[in-house]
């Protein structure tokens, strides 16, 4: 993972031991297209809560973008009949918060995301109410009611796309596969502002992670590991190191713009890398995935921070084994100092575990007054439902020295892997992580 930061003033201005980051390429809100959050009234009233009133507006703008005929998910919600006979289920899953799928507590007890998706508690009780009533239908007029519609990006500059189609293995139901992508852009000075991922089997496309090379060396190596592979791509679990990730994709997501006036730097000539994790619950067919790419000439640099926790030597039916780390990097006490005139937008984060993780947090704290700063807080953790999510508003960080600390949980119990041993830290599917990535951008003030 490239930093993409210069770390200056060191050994100059501050002190050894403290770490002054500024973005290189730093120059002197708009938020991702995702259909997030209720619309239905919720207990406002005491009319009787239906499915064209209330709860068919909730479903469209949370469920549908998945469950659609032709999409990833096992079964349709867009119709009455397929809701209602799902009544209970909807309304216990959604109450588990099993469904919809977010990693994140969007509650705002730990900030407010524009792009979990997340369910009120009010809708989540129209869902329940609606469904011990019988779930009645209401008016059969649908026309005025609002559609879970895809939208799209505004402009699209540049268009990425795999060499040869690639179909998913018959004999696993998760494979991730790498594939380098060799649309390069042509042009200097751009950065990446937006992206749309086109599937080109909807029903098993479930997620993507699109990354830049960080070196001309790390595409000849990645090269190397294309070419042994006779099949399109290659196998990979964890990605490539040596790359920078820009953009993350699940099923049912839609475009994703990044903040007004930012982006990730790109450079000329140089190709780009994704990886797709692959579903065949419903069945294969060979798929041709594009990305669509809006770039932009001024845009100020978005820069990544990560942190991260020891992963412990585990064995199985061990109960809960928590890790925890402060610092940046994952490299210990780090600390991250802003200088007087600059300050820092935290614009979203990314936190990651493997397939035995249960929870999660990330804080930063302010070391001048010890003030605690949550960023994320991922209470039920699944690995395959994992995004980059966007504040409401940015995080802003003034002069000051800050360090991070992130907090995992793992389940040994219940959600072992069969077969494996013992977990250690790693990129292999059976090996575990405890990584928080973290998206920002610098910005100068008047002094």
């Amino acid at each position: 993972m490239g930093r993409g930061l210069l770390f200056s003033f060191i050994n100059k201005i501050f002190s050894r031991s403290i770490l002054v980051l500024l973005f290189s390429a730093f120059a002197a809100c708009k938020s991702p297209m995702l259909a997030v959050g209720g619309s239905g009234d919720g207990l406002g009233t005491n009319s009787q809560i239906t499915y064209s009133a209330q709860i068919k507006t909730i479903i469209d703008n949370n469920c549908v973008s998945c469950h659609a005929s032709g999409e990833i998910a096992p079964f349709a919600l867009d119709t009455y009949e397929e809701v209602s006979s799902r009544a209970k289920w909807i309304a216990d899953t959604v109450k588990s918060r099993q469904m919809p799928p977010s990693n994140v507590d969007n509650s705002g007890d730990c900030n407010k995301f524009v792009n979990s998706r997340w369910l009120s508690e009010e809708d989540i009780l129209s869902i329940e109410k609606w469904a011990l009533a019988g779930a009645p239908e209401g008016s059969k007029d649908y026309s005025k009611i609002s559609t879970g519609i895809r939208r799209s990006l505004d402009r699209v500059d540049h268009v990425l796309e795999m060499s040869e189609p690639y179909t998913p293995s018959e004999t696993v139901t998760d494979e991730n596969r790498c594939f380098l992508l060799d649309q390069s852009i042509s042009a200097p000075g751009l950065s990446l502002s937006g992206f749309e991922v086109v599937p080109g089997d909807i029903r098993t496309v479930h997620h993507i992670i699109l990354s830049v090379f960080n070196s001309d060396a790390d595409v000849i190596a990645t090269r190397a590991l294309d070419a042994a592979d006779p099949r399109s791509g290659f196998s990979c679990f964890g990605g490539i190191a040596s790359t920078t990730t820009v953009g993350l994709w699940a099923a049912g997501g839609g475009p994703v713009v990044f903040p007004e006036g930012t982006g990730f730097p790109l450079t000329q000539g140089r190709p780009f890398f994704m990886q797709v994790h692959y579903n065949s619950q419903n069945g294969v067919s060979p798929d041709l995935t594009k990305i669509k790419l809006q770039l932009s000439d001024t845009a100020t640099p978005i820069g990544i921070l990560f942190m991260g926790a020891p992963i412990p030597f585990m064995l199985p039916n061990t109960g809960i084994i928590e890790t925890s780390n402060t610092g940046i990097y994952g490299l210990g006490p780090t600390t991250l100092t802003i200088p007087v005139g600059f300050s820092v937008n935290i614009i979203a984060v990314f936190p990651h575990m493997h397939k035995i993780g249960s929870r999660a947090s990330m804080k930063f704290v302010r070391l001048e007054d010890q003030k605690n700063m949550c960023l994320a807080d991922v209470k039920k953790w699944n690995f395959n439902w994992q995004d980059s999510y966007f504040y409401e508003e940015p995080i802003v960080l003034t002069p000051g020295s800050y360090t991070g600390t992130m907090s995992c949980s793992f389940d040994t119990d219940n959600n072992w892997i069969p077969g494996v041993g013992s977990v250690v830290g790693g990129e292999g599917s059976s090996d575990e992580m405890c990584l928080g990535f973290i998206y920002y951008t610098i910005h100068q003030t008047p002094l």
